[in-house]
């Protein structure tokens, strides 16, 4: 099973570790909390810095692809992209996408580019900014 699927497991069952077995059941290892913590970590890039942008997007098909679009142009170098679904909407998406460390007022002028153009819910270099629409 995947990294995920212990996460989903370990939540529902609200434990904090579980043990991993190979394929004939013997115990090979345990599974916790913080071993998901760092996964996260790894996969969001967070500990490279940079700026995380939070983004409402249509689920409409090229949305993302748009986004990327301008981002290259600004010249800013993706680390990582999450998308969430939740909570349930058929028409939006959430999409976080961090990117790499850059000179300050290029940062700056990659958030004001993308909050023109884009419903930003936040950003976030050192601190989380709120918008207010």
């Amino acid at each position: 099973d995947t990294v995920e699927r212990a996460a989903l497991t370990m939540t529902e069952m609200r434990i904090g570790g579980m043990p991993v077995v190979d394929e004939e059941n013997r115990l090979v290892g345990i599974i916790t909390d913080m071993d998901i913590f760092k996964v996260l970590i790894d996969i969001t890039g967070a500990k490279h810095g940079g700026v995380q942008l939070a983004l409402e997007l249509p689920t409409t098909s090229g949305s993302l692809k748009e986004v990327l679009s301008d981002l290259k142009a600004l010249d800013a170098r993706i680390v990582s992209i999450l998308t969430s679904y939740e909570p349930e909407s058929a028409d939006q998406r959430m999409v976080y996408i961090r990117i790499q460390p850059m000179d300050r007022y290029l940062e700056n002028k990659v958030v004001e580019s993308i909050q023109e153009k884009y419903k930003m819910i936040y950003w976030a270099r050192d601190n989380v900014h709120t918008l207010i629409h």
